[in-house]
């Protein structure tokens, strides 16, 4: 879908795993002009330049906004790492809050569309299956600075909010995910203990680039909240098993462990479990992939 001349988009993040993939689907799509900016990461992907940014600089990034003006920012950057985040609260509130706020205050004045992605850890787990309507509770620091980071997002006059669940699949940066490590543990004959009682709505890397495109890229625009998962609730001991079936890896190897029983240095919820009706009604036939259908995949990639 090539789009008038002049049409610009541009993707934060875009050395990470989320926008790694997204910039993929981008370049396929053909939607205009992309720039992709890429915290440190220099070089190039599917032919475009990365370009590093930093988005606790506020006035350096409001120029580049000035420079570039594009017509739809995807923001996938953030410091995504719980455990990061934890450790350096005030740089996780500079990125991923502060960051947020430039972008937003930028798109708003100048009508420009924004399409936020924030998390399913924006809730407390105390049940399955969150609405759009429930109220969040994070229970992690992380899930805190993306929480106070949403309103920032609704109150623009094109903005959604995109809360993505547990993200897995094959990787395109170079650098291990959560399922691709475990992926090659399996596969070196190593097994791996992965938690039973923690729920989600796990979601392939794939599936969330098509959906962000699609919500950028949408016509009718909506605005507002949004749940992206995938099609199924499970632990990660069953995305993990199921993977390891799909590929011909001995399951065995993936050992059922609890959460509840493991010191953390945070609490964790135990379900955050999207409901994706909404999405189902903007984005009709779209959905997220299986494992099996992942771990086919993989092997295309």
């Amino acid at each position: 879908m090539n789009r008038e001349t002049g049409f610009t988009v541009l993707i934060t993040g875009a050395s990470g795993q989320l926008g790694r993939w997204t910039l993929r689907e981008l370049v396929r799509r053909d939607p205009g002009r992309i720039v992709a900016w890429s915290g440190q990461s220099t070089g190039t992907f599917e032919g475009i330049t990365l370009e590093p940014a930093t988005l606790e600089a506020r006035e350096a990034i409001r120029a580049r906004l000035d420079a570039i003006r594009p017509d739809v920012v995807i923001h996938t950057a953030a410091m995504s790492a719980a455990d990061d985040v934890r450790q350096n609260p005030q740089r996780g509130r500079l990125v991923n809050e502060e960051g947020t706020r430039t972008l937003a205050e930028w798109c708003d004045q100048t009508d420009a569309r924004l399409i936020y992605t924030s998390t399913d850890l924006v809730f407390d787990g105390t049940k399955s299956y969150w609405t759009e309507e429930d109220t969040p509770a994070p229970l992690l620091e992380y899930g805190r600075t993306k929480a106070r980071s949403e309103p920032l997002v609704t109150a623009t006059k094109r903005g959604i909010v995109a809360r993505i669940a547990l993200l897995y699949g094959p990787t395109l940066t170079g650098r291990p995910s959560f399922w691709s490590d475990c992926v090659e543990a399996l596969r070196s004959g190593v097994s791996r203990s992965i938690f039973v009682d923690e729920f989600r709505t796990p979601l392939d890397y794939l599936s969330a680039s098509e959906i962000l495109c699609d919500l950028a890229l949408k016509r009718a625009e909506p605005t507002g909240v949004i749940h992206v998962g995938g099609p199924e609730r499970m632990s990660r001991f069953d995305l993990i098993r199921r993977s390891a079936i799909a590929l011909g890896f001995d399951d065995s190897l993936v050992k059922p462990v609890l959460a509840a029983e493991t010191p953390m240095p945070e609490p964790r919820p135990r379900d955050v479990s999207l409901s994706t009706e909404k999405l189902a009604s903007w984005l009709t036939g779209r959905s997220g992939r299986t494992p099996e259908e992942v771990a086919r995949l993989r092997s295309a990639i």
